[in-house]
């Protein structure tokens, strides 16, 4: 009988890949909180991840929970817990006129897989930098997009290390619920154009996330 080891190696790869695939999701627009201000962030998405080396694809997603405070009318920072990972970030806001709102968005993350069947015992560190663009159509609706540029690096217990570079974008919809309450759908991607971290691949995802202002 036909073993299928090469099958279930594969199947293990792409289960670390999943797992340790960094939350480059924004679930907010180019306009940071009021100044001295809070706001809760508990957001979803799933999607999948094709490796080109491999010729394979599979599922991944991730949760997170976001809490951000306003500095300035032109700032913010942030810090969220995603999926075996932690990112702090901030929104800087250059340009407002008007309805039209662009920042720039950078993160950093770290992330670790435990040592299971699937995955080693790994750290990831990955730093990405997003450049919203958000046009406010009215108080209950606000339409964002951009690019962003990312890079990881890889480093598991056993030694040795590995990084990537990375190109995406994303979109998403806001709708205002009620006075403190916002409902935000996200898609979000990106495409590996040199090494192989997270993967030799791309990554595509959609979700939602609600905020909550107090």
């Amino acid at each position: 009988m036909r073993t299928r080891v090469p099958e279930r190696a594969l199947l293990c790869a792409l289960t670390a890949v999943a797992l340790g695939c960094p939350s480059t999701a924004l679930f907010r627009t180019a306009e940071p909180v009021a100044a001295g201000q809070w706001q809760l962030t508990l957001a979803g998405a799933g999607g999948g991840l094709a490796d080109r080396e491999q010729g394979a694809s599979t599922a991944t997603g991730f949760g997170e929970l976001g809490l951000r405070r306003g500095l300035s009318d032109n700032a913010d920072v942030g810090v969220k817990l995603y999926t075996f990972g932690l990112a702090a970030n901030a929104t800087l806001r250059f340009v407002h006129r008007g309805a039209w709102s662009v920042a720039v968005a950078p993160e950093l993350s770290f992330a670790r897989t435990p040592r299971n069947a699937t995955t080693t015992n790994a750290a990831m560190l990955f730093g990405v930098a997003t450049v919203p663009v958000t046009w406010r159509a009215s108080q209950a609706w606000a339409l964002s997009f951009g690019p962003s540029v990312g890079g990881g690096a890889y480093m598991p217990e056993a030694g040795g290390a590995a990084g990537g570079l990375w190109v995406g974008g994303f979109a998403n919809v806001e709708a205002r619920l009620a006075t403190r309450w916002w409902l935000v759908a996200e898609l979000n991607g990106y495409n590996v154009v040199a090494g192989d971290v997270p993967l030799r691949g791309g990554v595509l995802t959609g979700g939602l996330g609600v905020r909550f202002g107090f």
